[in-house]
């Protein structure tokens, strides 16, 4: 009777916690649902699943309940509450091995910290969160990633690397066709051309327009904003009739839409009179901002309207109605400070109420633990500064080395008597090829040792462990492709001076073809593109297997970069005669028939952007056609544009190997 009734009671226990866990998921739904649209339903649904979770233990459950409650508190405009639990709940998330809820607690994180002016912490929370959705094939998640840390390296005054966070998203929304990612990226490369001074504005009222377009297609609610931005840039520029032309359309759409911007459209238009003359008219419309400005209680703008009111009258001789608003700016000067000082205490105060006891131990051992940290942030950036120097060390040697033996050959040809026409050709054709070549490899070489400089310089102010071992790692993955580039372009001087000893030997197709997918593999899902080998495994040929794989290589290289994602790449041998047929075919963009007799010239610059957004050199076909005639075969193309691409490798069988 006793075992009966336990059972019994288990039995109950068991259909209780399982009811409680169904209840406590459907109210965090419903929490989830309401957050969007009435953060009040948001509230009460949460209190019910706090209510469930209370009598079970799920770690998990309990996990995804405080990351509702983390967005529910931004929400609300409590940011410090918000990052207190986001910064809890990732480690959590991280434990339970959740990539993608991790990925977007970082995400979360960098948009807080964005808007609460804590550029280094968004900086170090986006690149968390982007190279998880990287990782997870998550581009739009990433490429807002970049729209943040866009945003956060012009507020720290790194320009450069701002613009190339904002052409990365400029050319995705161009890629996926989003307009929303577009308009971002247009105003926010307005904004960085604004302070560049070198463009004379003329990038900035370009992409102006284009957000202004794309906005106006839409009925965006920035494009006001947009207006007074573009009419902002006229009027630093002295152009008043254009400037006056879009605060009008500015105004006319704030009076409808967005009446909080009255203040300071009204206060350009005061601005702009004020550069014509009209005093009088100035002054009505600074009038008009300070009314504005004290109905949305906006201390800054109250203050510069007083400011340039007392400018007005002091050029008027009314010197005591000047110094009267003079007094009135310098009291909302006063106030701005105030605020900032109670902000300041504010988020102390809050900061020191989510401080545990944990914390309080670890105060204990704080001068311990902040030697180690120095010493660690000292070998990190030494470790930074090492790479950097090694890198700029090699690519300085690289040219140095290679013009040293050009101007060798050119001291020797002008030395010569020798008149024969075709060596002149021959020299004015290394010296084309010399100056396209260095074109092409200084501008691959400038992105990653633009990025290697930023993060570097970035490294080296900053002391925190986490944020250095990032900058590190975009160091790191910049000079690899710094070396790769390198190495190709060590391996075409070589074959243009004809170095390459070549060593011919009995190769079977099928495992060098299986050799070099194994090299590609990873980049191939990444895309979703398949890589199929149909090369007989019977097929052996003699040739030189380092030329014929470096060859292999760069075409399938190629043929991922152009091919479109869910695509096929198939490998197929087969052998006519006395000779063997290597087929690599894709399915990507193809080639227009116009482009194919210029693709193994090596003198034609090469340089249209892959499906994925990448770019190369064209050194890559260039040494793939060099080493194929050195194995005495040749290389040609069949091609259908929007269609796909063969590629074919013709080599004899029991060719004669080239030795050079």
């Amino acid at each position: 009777m006793g075992r009966l009734l336990l059972i019994l009671f288990l039995l109950l226990s068991t259909g209780s916690f399982a009811s409680s866990t169904k209840k406590a998921k459907h109210f965090l739904q419903l929490s989830e649902l309401h957050l969007k649209t009435n953060i009040d339903s948001s509230e009460y649904y949460l209190e019910l699943c706090k209510v469930n979770l209370d009598s079970i233990k799920n770690k998990e459950l309990i996990t995804e309940y405080y990351f509702t409650l983390a967005k529910y508190e931004f929400k609300r405009n409590k940011p410090n509450q918000a990052i207190y639990l986001f910064q809890k709940i990732t480690k959590s998330f991280q434990s339970q091995n959740k990539l993608d809820k991790t990925a977007l607690s970082y995400y979360s994180l960098a948009k807080i910290n964005l808007v609460q002016n804590n550029y280094t912490n968004a900086i170090n929370n986006s690149l968390e969160a982007k190279a998880l959705f990287d990782v997870l094939n998550m581009h739009k998640y990433s490429y807002n990633c970049s729209n943040i840390l866009g945003t956060a390296f012009f507020h720290v005054g790194q320009l450069y690397l701002a613009k190339e966070y904002f052409y990365e998203v400029e050319k995705y929304g161009h890629f996926i066709n989003d307009e929303e990612l577009l308009l971002s990226a247009y105003t926010n490369l307005a904004n960085i051309y604004v302070l560049d001074s070198i463009t004379k504005y003329n990038k900035a009222i370009n992409y102006f327009r284009k957000a202004i377009k794309i906005a106006s297609k839409n009925s965006h609610k920035d494009i006001a904003s947009l207006y007074l931005n573009l009419s902002n840039v006229f009027l630093d520029k002295n152009l008043l009739d254009s400037a006056e032309y879009y605060l009008n359309n500015a105004l006319k759409l704030a009076i409808m839409d967005k009446p909080f911007a009255l203040s300071k459209i009204y206060f350009c238009f005061g601005a702009l009179n004020e550069k014509r003359k009209d005093f009088k008219q100035s002054k009505i419309w600074f009038e008009k901002s300070i009314k504005s400005s004290h109905l949305q209680n906006d201390l800054a703008s109250l203050r510069e309207n007083y400011k340039r009111i007392s400018i007005i009258q002091f050029e008027n001789e009314n010197y005591k109605e000047a110094f009267l608003n003079l007094e009135k700016s310098n009291a909302y000067n006063d106030s701005i400070i105030q605020n900032k000082h109670f902000n300041a205490i504010h988020d102390l105060s809050t900061q020191y109420k989510n401080e545990n006891i944990n914390h309080r131990i670890e105060a204990q051992n704080s001068k311990i633990v902040t030697q180690e940290i120095t010493i660690r942030n000292q070998k990190y950036k030494n470790v930074g500064l090492v790479i950097l120097l090694l890198m700029v060390t090699l690519i300085v040697f690289v040219i140095m080395f290679y013009s040293k033996r050009l101007s060798h050959a050119n001291r020797s040809f002008r030395n010569s008597n020798e008149t024969n026409s075709k060596k002149n050709k021959q020299l004015e054709q290394t010296i084309k090829t010399r100056d396209k070549l260095i074109s092409t490899i200084a501008h691959d070489i400038k992105n990653p040792l633009g990025a290697i400089s930023g993060f570097a310089e970035l490294a080296i102010k900053s002391e925190d462990k986490n944020s250095i071992g990032l900058y590190n790692k975009q160091i790191y993955n910049s000079a690899i492709k710094l070396y790769n580039l390198l190495e190709d372009l060590v391996s075409w001087g070589k074959a243009q001076k004809e170095l390459i000893a070549t060593s011919p030997e009995n190769i079977n197709i099928s495992e060098i073809v299986k050799q070099n997918f194994k090299i590609f593999q990873e980049m191939a899902n990444k895309n979703n593109i398949k890589l199929i080998n149909v090369c007989s495994t019977e097929h052996y040929i003699n040739a030189d297997k380092y030329t014929l794989s470096t060859a292999l290589r760069n075409l399938i290289n190629n043929a991922i970069k152009f091919s479109n994602k869910n695509g096929e790449i198939i490998i197929r041998s087969e052998q006519i005669n006395d000779k063997s047929y290597i087929h690599i075919t894709d399915t990507g963009i193809g080639i227009s028939e116009i482009d194919i007799p210029k693709l193994f010239d090596k003198n034609t610059n090469k340089d249209a952007i892959g499906n994925h957004q990448k770019k190369g050199t064209g050194i890559g076909l260039a040494l793939s056609n060099e080493f194929i005639k050195l194995n005495q075969g040749s290389i040609s193309v069949r091609s259908i544009k929007d269609k796909g691409s063969c590629f074919t490798i013709c080599l004899p069988d029991k060719a004669h190997i080239l030795i050079a």
